[in-house]
Parts: structure tokens; sequence; C-alpha cells
């Protein structure tokens, strides 16, 4: 959410004050506008169990100027202006609970608030231009958004984007209204209205792999662009546009997470896979792996592949189709002559995508032509998407949930898997339990 030079509305608005008279609580917009301030570098590290938060005071690198401990690893780090006194300040997204601070400090949090629910992808944004910030959850790829620092139901709820985008939020026309966004591989698209549809502006920023961050660098009020990348690497316009940054510092590393991104990297405070992990899992964890990991652990967290059955299904599944090798090939044989479209689309990556009507629609849902360029389904960028999209569309998180390891087998392999298969299958998915979660449950169905 960007602070803006404009002159805010003296009152609440009729939604927060009809929101008022139901009864719901709400955090009042302020009657002036808040004092216009520069966004400043800020990080979240995971340390000890906690979530340690690293500031400074402007937009610029050094040493911390400002640290505390506030919420556990696990917890989704959120930043705003809860209370509309001008200055943003840190909260946590805990399983549907909003942990919020009104002061850069730890403690006990200020405000709690129900809103979302586990998996959920939390986003902040003054939704209706009266001022205040509101909360909002993005949910695959669906956005659920209310106009106030508080519990209830959506009050704007639409579609946007794919599940292995990356969310962002921004007043990208200056209107006064934050909106939504996706980042793609280095593409922004951004939306002026809070519905779906086509993007009304394309940006080229940044690659893949980056994250990305929006804030107002320069205090003037308008929103630009950033991109956090790699060792700590802040690369900042002051617009909605592309070009070089205007701003480049290093702050951070490379597990830290930045306060003004919506998504969370595969080592940060939604502590996704780690390369360790998968080789405890599996022992033959190609090196290649760890140019991968960063673009799986993001695909994976935005279709709430979160918990460890689910995390260790998946990876169970990968270990079988590809033996963790995202550029993996199929070789040309007499079995892939059999596939539509022939050995032009034999297997590719980590979910060895087979079929041309299979790249098709993969490419249709992360609009790629894999179709026409079928070898980028092996590439660090499309290979992690393509599996989460794969499992995301058979609705696998179900079958996982409920340890039917049988089941995640017949709908990708079909009813002719090899009992060899499907023990393989099972084998991994309890090892990688043994791995997440510390044991293996019982009652799994092989």
């Amino acid at each position: 959410m960007s602070r803006r030079t404009s002159i805010r509305r003296p009152a609440l608005g009729w939604l927060a004050v009809a929101l008022a008279i139901a009864g719901v609580g709400v955090v009042p917009a302020s009657a002036t506008a808040a004092p216009v301030t520069a966004d400043r570098a800020a990080v979240v590290r995971v340390s000890a169990g906690h979530l340690n938060w690293l500031v400074r005071t402007s937009a610029g690198g050094g040493d911390a100027q400002l640290s505390f401990a506030y919420g556990v690893a696990g917890d989704i780090p959120v930043w705003g202006d809860w209370n509309n006194d001008g200055t943003k300040t840190p909260g946590v997204f805990r399983n549907g609970a909003w942990l919020l601070k009104n002061t850069l400090s730890g403690g006990a949090a200020d405000l709690q608030v129900a809103y979302g629910r586990d998996g959920d992808v939390p986003v902040v944004g003054d939704w209706d231009g009266v001022g205040g910030v509101g909360l909002g959850v993005v949910r695959g790829n669906a956005w659920l958004l209310r106009q106030s620092v508080s519990g209830g139901t959506a009050q704007a709820q639409f579609g946007y984007g794919t599940v292995s985008d990356v969310p962002v939020v921004g007043d990208w026309d200056g209107n006064g209204s934050d909106t939504p966004g996706v980042f793609r591989n280095g593409a922004w698209l951004l939306k002026n209205t809070l519905a779906g549809g086509n993007a009304d502006q394309q940006v080229a920023y940044g690659r893949a792999g980056d994250l990305p961050m929006v804030g107002n660098w320069d205090g003037a009020g308008g929103v630009g662009l950033g991109i956090y990348r790699g060792h700590g690497q802040w690369l900042l316009r002051n617009s909605v546009s592309g070009g070089n940054a205007t701003t480049e510092f290093a702050y951070g590393t490379p597990t830290d997470t930045p306060v003004y991104t919506t998504y969370m990297s595969s080592a940060s405070a939604n502590d996704g896979l780690t390369i360790d992990q998968l080789r405890a899992i599996y022992p033959s964890t190609p090196s290649s792996m760890v140019d991968a990991l960063p673009s799986l652990n993001h695909a994976m967290a935005a279709a709430s592949i979160n918990t460890a059955r689910r995390r260790a299904a998946f990876v169970a599944n990968l270990i079988v189709e590809s033996s963790l090798r995202y550029d993996a090939l199929e070789p040309v044989t007499s079995t892939c002559a059999n596939y539509n479209g022939g050995c032009t689309y034999r297997g590719r990556g980590f979910i060895q995508l087979t079929h041309r009507y299979n790249y098709e629609a993969a490419g249709a849902a992360l609009n790629a032509d894999l179709a026409g360029n079928p070898d980028a389904a092996r590439n660090a960028t499309y290979s992690p998407r393509i599996a989460v999209w794969f499992w995301d569309e058979r609705n696998l998180n179900n079958p996982a949930d409920a340890l039917d390891i049988r089941a995640i087998t017949l709908a990708i392999n079909g009813s002719g898997a090899s009992a060899a298969t499907r023990q393989r299958r099972c084998d991994h998915f309890k090892t990688a339990m043994q791995v997440l979660a510390g044991s293996v449950p019982a009652g799994i169905t092989c």
C-alpha cells in the first residue's frame, strides 16, 4: 500500500459508515492526511524460531538502525499503517489471524483480527481510496478483500492471475486507490480496478526468481516498483515503469524477506523446503536443484502446498517422475511415438509433462507458448510452475491430506501404474514425512 500526496477525505466513506452502523469494528481513517514519508529498507530474518525485523530509517544500505523480534517461524510477515498515523509497522499472519503492532517494536499485538485461513497469502491495500488500509488474502488466484482492518466477509472478490504468480498491490494509475497485480517472471501485470480480466498495464522489470516490491521510495507519494534479488540486492524505480534501477543498494541476505513483498522466499518465515531437507529425503538430489528451489517454493506456496503431508507427497511425486531434475527429458523411444503430438511432446521437467494437449493447457495457465516451445518446460523457471500447475489442477492436496498416495498415483500415472511405481512413491512419501514432520503417520494408503 502506498502513501499518496492527495488530500484524504475527512469521512470514513459510505462503506465504512455502513460497517460502523452495523456494529462491525473498523480502524477509523484520520480526518487529515497523514504525512507522506518515503518507505524505508526493512527485512525479516528467521533466527532461533523467531522473526527478527531489521529496519533502516531510509531506503539505503548499511547496518540495521532498529531491530526487534516479533512473530515466530511459520508466520508470514505483513507491513502496514494499521492505525493510519503515517507510519508502517509490523504484523504477522498466522493461520488466518492477523497479529498487528502499531509501533516498531516487539511484544504483544496491539490488534488481533481474524480474516482468512491457513495457506492464504496476505495482502494489504487502500482498496476504497479513503486513506486507511484494508486487509486482503489471495487464495489460489482468488482475491478476497476488506476495506478496513477488520474481520468479516469479503467486500470485494474476484479472480486474477494464476497460482504460480506473485501477488502485488499498488496505486498503479495514481487515482488514490490500491488495486491488484501479479509478478510473473519479470513481467508486472497490473489492474486499475478491483476486478479480474486482462491487465490494464504491463511492465517489464526484473526477472524470474526476483521478489517484487512496491513502495513510495522517493517520498513523492506515488508508487514505484522494486526488486529484491540474490544476496540482498535492492533495485528500485520511482515509477511504475521498466528501465534501469533509479536506486540500488545492498541490504539483507538471500534468506531474508523484504517487508514490501507479498510473497515469501524459500528460506523465509514461510519456511519452504530447503536443499538439506531434500538431500535427507533423497540423497541423489542433483546439484541443479539449488537453481530451481526458490521458484519451486514460490509456486508451492501459491498453491497451498504448505503442510508436511502436502510437501511430502509432492516431493515424492517429483522424485518418482524426474529424480528431482527440473531439466529432465524423456528419451525418444517407441513409447513417445504414441503420445498426442508424438515425441515432440515427450516428458519434460519435474513432472515429465507429456502430450501436446497438456503442453497447451499448461501454457494457457502460465501464459507461455509451451506447445510452440516445448523445451521451455525443462528450464528452472517453468519446470517448477508446471509441476505445481499439474498438481493443483488435479486437486492433489486433498488426497495428500488424507494420506491417500494411491489416489495421487492414479491421478498422475493412471490405472496402468505398476505396483513398483506405487510402492516407490509411497516409500519416498514416508521418508519425506520422517524428515519434514519427524514421524511417519499411520493410515497411509499405498
